[in-house]
């Protein structure tokens, strides 16, 4: 049988988190991964979990989760975008091809313009 470590996290940096293993993230336990987990922005706790068992509570959870904040910050964005300020379209028109670009690296469904104009959200978080 398989001794399981329990690893320190609390001083690890992100770049360390990204590194871990499956094995390893079954290590923590559900406290200690909502603990490093629930203060991180969606982006960021994406990139750290892409080695988590997807299927494992609590990582499925945050998968979800931040997947779903991803896809309203872009609707946001999109809605925020047609504003009055040449300067504030401009960062909206910008955050939304950044949107686009992790969305497709994380297999995020990006949603139809009317969808946006629906459930986006103007000046809403996400959009600048």
């Amino acid at each position: 049988m398989e001794k399981v470590v329990k690893l320190d996290v609390s001083q690890m940096t992100h770049e360390e988190m990204k590194a871990m293993n499956s094995k390893e993230w079954r290590s923590l336990g559900h406290v200690i991964a909502n603990e490093i987990l629930s203060p991180m922005k969606p982006i960021e706790r994406l990139e750290v979990l892409k080695n988590a068992p997807s299927s494992m509570l609590p990582y499925e959870h945050w998968i979800r989760k931040s997947k779903s904040q991803i896809m309203q910050f872009y609707m946001n964005a999109q809605s925020t975008r047609s504003c009055g300020g040449h300067h504030k379209g401009a960062m909206n028109d910008r955050a939304v091809v950044n949107y686009e670009r992790v969305m497709e690296a994380h297999e995020i469904p990006i949603p139809e313009r009317k969808i946006c104009s629906i459930m986006g959200i103007f000046n809403g978080e996400g959009s600048y």
